[in-house]
């Protein structure tokens, strides 16, 4: 399985990010995070806090944990800064208002997802579009992320520096 085949090269410290489209069901969405979360137990869910259009699967093979003081270091870099910008996510406190869900609340939701394999590939079978719902299915914009949304700071390393303060 393609998750599995990242996992096994992935750095000791590395991450797997999976774009996952607002245009499929929930049905879908349940089945890509399921799988995802199989492969990558210590995965979050990030989504724009603007529109929730975007979702974003992030997996590592280590407990997940986010240090700020990392963090705010490469926030620091013009060039990181530049790219985030026109996103409106060119500050620490705003890339982490982006933060969903853990790993815990992310197995939950996805608990009832199918699993999709090499051997069952069964997101082969899913045409993109609204008009392809199941009758009990819904558009993943209709799901209502910020119902399940739990708070990042469980997952924060905080440093003791002025800047912190600015956070929180």
């Amino acid at each position: 399985d393609f998750f599995e085949l990242c996992r096994l090269r992935l750095a000791e410290d590395g991450m797997v990010t999976l774009f996952v489209s607002p245009n499929g069901s929930l049905r879908q969405f349940k089945m890509v995070a399921r799988t995802f979360n199989e492969v990558f137990p210590h995965s979050s869910l990030w989504v724009d806090r603007v529109f929730g259009q975007t979702c974003v699967l992030m997996g590592t093979n280590s407990p997940f944990t986010i240090d700020l003081a990392r963090m705010h270091r490469r926030m620091e870099s013009a060039e990181v800064r530049a790219d985030l910008e026109p996103f409106d996510l060119d500050d620490v406190g705003a890339l982490l208002g982006c933060f969903l869900m853990g790993p815990e609340i992310l197995r939950m939701f996805s608990a009832d997802g199918e699993m999709n394999t090499d051997d069952r590939p069964l997101m082969e079978f899913y045409p993109l579009g609204m008009s392809t719902f199941e009758a009990n299915d819904r558009p993943i914009s209709d799901i209502g992320f910020l119902l399940h949304r739990e708070s990042v700071r469980p997952y924060l390393k905080i440093p003791h520096a002025p800047w912190v303060t600015s956070l929180f």
